[in-house]
C-alpha cells in the first residue's frame, strides 16, 4: 500500500481528485465485493451455486457468550430505531460462542477497525480527524466530504 500511495502521490490533483476508487481502497483498504470476486475467482467452488465469502475473526481465551448476549440486545435496539423511523446506522453482526473461552465472530464487510487504521502510516497524532482531513482533500468538495465523513462516523 505504501508504494502504491508513492506512486499516486506523483500524479497530479486534478487526477488524484477523480481517482476517488484508489482513495477509497488506500483509506479503508479493498472493498469487499472485490475481495469476494477475485477469491472467488481462484476457487474451485467460486462458480457454484450458493457460494459465499465471509469474513471471520476466531478466538480464544475469551468468554463470548456476554458479547453474543448484547449483540442480541443491539439487534433488538435496531428493530426499535427502525420503528422510530431513527436515522441510525446500527449493524449487528454475528458472534457464535463454540465454547466457554472460544469462539467466532463475523467481521463487518468494508469496514476498518480503529485500531488497524491507528496502524497505518500517517495516523500519528493527529488521530481520527487528521486521518478524516486527509481522505476529504481528495474529494470535489473537501468540505463536504469531512463533515459527512464525522457524520457516518457517529451515526
Amino acid at each position: 500500500k505504501d508504494l502504491q500511495y508513492l506512486q499516486h502521490s506523483e500524479l497530479s490533483e486534478d487526477v488524484k481528485r477523480e481517482n476517488s476508487a484508489f482513495w477509497g481502497r488506500f483509506a479503508f483498504g479493498e472493498r469487499w465485493a472485490e475481495k469476494k470476486a477475485r477469491i472467488g475467482a481462484t476457487s474451485p467452488v467460486g462458480s457454484e451455486e450458493g457460494w459465499d465469502l465471509i469474513g471471520v475473526i476466531v478466538k480464544s481465551n475469551d468468554d463470548l457468550r456476554q458479547e453474543a448476549f448484547v449483540m442480541q440486545l443491539i439487534g433488538l435496539c435496531m428493530e426499535a430505531f427502525d420503528m422510530a423511523s431513527l436515522e441510525l446506522w446500527v449493524h449487528p453482526y454475528k458472534i457464535l460462542a463454540t465454547g466457554r473461552t472460544t469462539g467466532i465472530i463475523e467481521c463487518v464487510r468494508n469496514a476498518m477497525s480503529l485500531d488497524s487504521l491507528k496502524k497505518r502510516p500517517g495516523y500519528g497524532r493527529s488521530g481520527l480527524r487528521g486521518h478524516l482531513q486527509r481522505m476529504a482533500e481528495f474529494s470535489p468538495n473537501p468540505d463536504e466530504a469531512l463533515r459527512q465523513a464525522q457524520q457516518n462516523f457517529v451515526r
